[in-house]
């Protein structure tokens, strides 16, 4: 599918976006590692298995999902985007292209693995799109909490069950309407639910439908602040016992 005139066609952006869907071969859903640590699972697994199986894996966004982002970004025209697991960076730039058209905006994408942050900041740089990136690196809990920045947009393209408290962590940040985007929500149905049942549930403050987009796409929007602080608190006092 091409986008003529837009900066996902510019070559050098190209390039780069191509070489990461060669490296990845758009096949997310058949991970094998990843498939045998969850098959017959009804719990989370530990977070160091994961992180495990995360640093083998591509994981990179489907490019229908990078091409949904890139219209939503170009039609809300958002000043911060936040990004929860950048990978190689496909999703990202994505994002980052439509800002460049957009002419202003900037991408908080947070990484975990060093040697993933690294080429990612090379394709970044690489595609001629850095001035739109602000990556982070360390676990999102810790590098997103306290986010001094209003957010219009957030894309969760992580472990799903890091993603309740993600969006925990930037309730605060979050502007009435923003949009929320959760990736790979049916392919991990169990260890999805908690979110899932969050932001389906508008007491929360969201209004929540999924998309058949990839793995399954949840699509979010931010009701309200005023909405849903009760849950949030229930939340929070829950994992501090």
């Amino acid at each position: 599918m091409r986008n003529d005139g837009t900066a996902l066609d510019e070559p050098k952006v190209r390039r780069v976006l191509d070489r990461i869907g060669a490296r990845n071969g758009w096949n997310s859903g058949e991970e094998p590692a990843l498939d045998r640590l969850l098959r017959g699972t009804d719990a989370q697994p530990e977070p160091g298995d994961v992180l495990e199986v995360y640093r083998d894996g591509a994981f990179a966004s489907p490019p229908e999902i990078g091409l949904l982002l890139y219209s939503a970004v170009r039609s809300i025209k958002p000043d911060v985007v936040v990004e929860l697991g950048t990978s190689y960076g496909f999703s990202t730039l994505h994002i980052a292209a439509a800002m460049r058209d957009n002419g202003h905006g900037t991408v908080f994408t947070s990484e975990i693995d060093p040697r993933k942050a690294r080429d990612a900041s090379w394709n970044f740089t690489a595609a001629g799109l850095h001035s739109h990136v602000r990556l982070l690196l360390g676990d999102a809990a810790t590098s997103l909490k306290g986010f001094g920045e209003q957010v219009d947009l957030v894309y969760l393209d992580s472990w799903v069950g890091s993603y309740l408290d993600a969006l925990t962590v930037l309730r605060p940040a979050l502007r009435p309407g923003a949009q929320i985007y959760a990736n790979s929500t049916r392919r991990f149905g169990v260890q999805a639910r908690p979110y899932l049942d969050h932001v389906r549930d508008s007491a929360n403050g969201f209004f929540s439908v999924e998309v058949p987009l990839g793995n399954g796409l949840e699509a979010s929007t931010y009701v309200s602040r005023e909405l849903g602080q009760e849950s949030v608190g229930v939340i929070e006092s829950g994992k501090a016992g």
